[in-house]
């Protein structure tokens, strides 16, 4: 099974509690994001590990999200699947957060994406390597603009 991994960083003016309030408010992403149009919780946990939602994704697309880990101030992992429209089977995003000091914070997202496309997926795999980075970039950048704003 062909996996993509890449990574993003970004440097966000705020002190690790701040960006974290942020991040693990799960069911708002699309409030400070443009890459999701709205979210639909699907569990009762609104974050934490088992907090559930469907996203509706920017331009198109939509998702089913999970978290599988939830460490406070520290790591976040959401588990992507049932994803449509997009060339992916499955993903597992890890977010990590590392204060570089009072008010200043480096966080990273991780993803590990299964691409769809059988045979042809280490052919799909390649071009997805080129654009998921520029995706989770712009990702941290919106947190980025919504935290420091």
């Amino acid at each position: 099974m062909t996996t993509v991994n890449v990574s993003a960083t970004e440097t966000i003016n705020a002190p690790v509690s701040t960006v974290w309030d942020r991040l693990s408010d799960f069911q708002n992403w699309h409030d400070w994001t443009s890459q999701i149009k709205s979210i639909e919780q699907t569990t009762e946990a609104t974050n934490g590990v088992g907090a559930g939602r469907a996203c509706q994704l920017a331009p198109a697309g939509s998702t089913s999200e999970k978290v599988l880990e939830w460490v406070p101030e520290e790591r976040m992992v959401i588990s992507l699947f049932d994803v449509k429209l997009l060339p992916i089977k499955e993903s597992t995003s890890t977010f990590t957060l590392r204060s570089l000091g009072p008010d200043s914070t480096e966080i990273t997202m991780a993803p590990a994406v299964v691409p769809k496309g059988g045979i042809m997926a280490p052919f799909i795999g390649k071009r997805l390597s080129k654009r998921l980075p520029k995706a989770a970039a712009g990702l941290l950048g919106d947190l980025k603009a919504s935290v420091e704003k």
